[in-house]
C-alpha cells in the first residue's frame, strides 16, 4: 500500500491512523473521519446490513459500494451513491436473477465462501470510474450525500426501526 501511495504521489492525501482494529475509533473520532471524506468506498463482498454505509450516509457522504446484497436497498434505492459492478461480469441485476441462472449469465464475479455463502467481488476499474464520476460531478455527489442523510433520518433512525420491530412483535404475538 505504501508503495502504491508513493508511486501515485498521494503521500499528502492518505493518512495511516495506526488504529487498533479490535478497539476501533470512538464515536467522536468516527464522526470526524466521516466528515472529512469526499466519498465513502466499500468494496465489500457482501453485507448483512451495512452499518458503515449508514454511518457515511448520515454524514452526507456519497457512497460507492459493490452492487451486491444489501447495498442495493441502502445506497442505490435511496439515490445515496453509486454501485460497482461485479468483477468479470456484464451488469446483472442480482435481485431479478435466480441463483440457479448465475452460470448461464457468466456470473464469475462471485464465489461461494465460508458457510456456503456466495460472495461478490467488485470490478476495480469500475470502482475507479464511479469515484472519478463523483469528482467530476460535485453537484450530483452533493445531492447523493443529501439523499443519504435524508434516508437515514427517515428510515434508519433508531426510534423508527425500534417502532417497526415493536409493531412486528405485537403483530406476531397476536
Amino acid at each position: 500500500m505504501h508503495n502504491l501511495i508513493k508511486r501515485y504521489n498521494l503521500q499528502n492525501r492518505v493518512l495511516f491512523t495506526g488504529v487498533n482494529w479490535f478497539k476501533g475509533f470512538n464515536y467522536k473520532d468516527m464522526n470526524n473521519v466521516y466528515n472529512v471524506m469526499d466519498v465513502f468506498l466499500l468494496t465489500t463482498s457482501g453485507e448483512g446490513f451495512g452499518i458503515p454505509i449508514i454511518e457515511a450516509m448520515s454524514c452526507e457522504v456519497p457512497v460507492v459500494v459493490t452492487d451486491y446484497t444489501t447495498t442495493q436497498e441502502l445506497v442505490i434505492d435511496n439515490k445515496a451513491g453509486l454501485g460497482i459492478k461485479l468483477s468479470g461480469t456484464e451488469y446483472v441485476d442480482m435481485f431479478e436473477t435466480d441463483s440457479k441462472d448465475y452460470d448461464k449469465l457468466k456470473m464469475n464475479g462471485t464465489m461461494t465462501g465460508s458457510w456456503e455463502v456466495e460472495r461478490g467481488y467488485c470490478d476495480i476499474k469500475d470502482a475507479a470510474e464511479q469515484i472519478t464520476w463523483l469528482y467530476e460531478h460535485p453537484l450530483d455527489a452533493g445531492e447523493m450525500g443529501q439523499n443519504g442523510r435524508q434516508a437515514v433520518v427517515e428510515k434508519y433512525d433508531f426510534e423508527i426501526v425500534a417502532k417497526q420491530w415493536e409493531d412486528l412483535m405485537n403483530d406476531l404475538s397476536g
